[in-house]
């Protein structure tokens, strides 16, 4: 899987540093944990065929699918952040997607509420394509969101020198991700971090087959992965609708990719965006939400209730 991952630079005994560095080891609040149903689901994994023990592949039947134990919850942040899942919020560049993100993860890992819904509270590790000036000038875009010790970020000149394929960027994500107890992980921006070919940001089957290649990771079933994504520009085949499912570069690639897409949209130069949600969730809704004092608030949109009662 890529470059071979040095285990030297993750021993034991640096890994307790960086536990102690970060403050992995002095909780201030509890973060999510599910251990009744981490742990029930930890002792059916090893569960092996009885009748040919030797001859065990992992294949389940649906009267031992019934039996795994169910989610505790479904979202991290209701309607927008589904828990074990995939989620692509598409829109134009510089519309907006990574602040109005980084407004749902403070809630989460505060443990608030993102439009009067509370969020359960979770470890946050993002893995972005800005430098640490850029970054930090948007996290002070969110009141209260500097000096948040549950949120990690991976910045671009901070990456270790072995990552250098999206195998590589998979596996220490995985590693930082149970160093770190954090069940969101953010790729910003997908395109920018997944190393694809030229060309390969509108080719649907290579934008699907590095989607999947995340797939690994849900070996923690409490995970959810957010990825943003660039929008053609309304010009490129979308007949005028930006917020289209057409409109995002690979777009009949996220169908397969992943259960949930949002797209985002600006329409004009006020705080106001409208999202636009596709998938397994909250398929043809959509909903506008401004910026409110620092916070997201949401105008009323027709369809939503008549979505959800659908």
């Amino acid at each position: 899987m890529g470059t071979t991952f040095p285990e030297s630079a993750y021993n034991p005994v640096l890994a307790k540093a960086a536990r102690e560095y970060i403050g992995l080891d002095n909780l201030e609040y509890p973060v999510t944990n599910h251990s009744p149903a981490e742990q029930a689901f930890r002792e059916y994994e090893h569960e092996r065929w009885e009748e040919q023990p030797e001859r065990w592949a992992p294949l389940i039947n649906l009267e031992q699918l019934q039996a795994r134990p169910n989610l505790e919850i479904e979202y991290y942040v209701p309607d927008f952040i589904p828990v074990g899942a995939k989620t692509i919020l598409s829109g134009a560049p510089k519309c907006g997607k990574t602040i109005a993100l980084l407004h749902m993860l403070k809630a989460v890992t505060e443990g608030g509420t993102f439009l009067g819904k509370n969020c359960p509270p979770t470890r946050v590790l993002v893995l972005s394509e800005l430098t640490e000036m850029e970054f930090k000038r948007q996290v002070e875009e969110v009141p209260g969101l500097m000096g948040n010790k549950n949120f990690y970020v991976l910045l671009p000149e901070e990456t270790p020198q072995h990552i250098r394929t999206w195998e590589d960027t998979i596996e220490f994500a995985d590693k930082m991700l149970a160093l770190t107890k954090s069940k969101i992980l953010v790729i910003d921006t997908f395109g920018s971090l997944a190393k694809l070919p030229p060309g390969g940001e509108n080719d649907s089957a290579t934008i699907q087959n590095t989607i999947n290649r995340l797939n690994s990771l849900f070996k923690n079933r409490y995970l959810s992965i957010v990825l943003t994504h660039h929008n053609r520009k309304n010009n490129e085949n979308t007949g005028g609708q930006s917020s289209s499912i057409n409109s995002a570069r690979g777009s009949s690639a996220f169908v397969g990719a992943a259960g949930n897409l949002i797209f985002m949209e600006a329409l004009d130069k006020s705080t106001k965006r409208k999202f636009s949600f596709y998938g397994r969730y909250l398929n043809g809704v959509e909903r506008s939400l401004y910026l409110d004092e620092g916070q997201y608030k949401e105008i009323p949109y027709s369809n939503f209730g008549a979505a959800l009662k659908g």
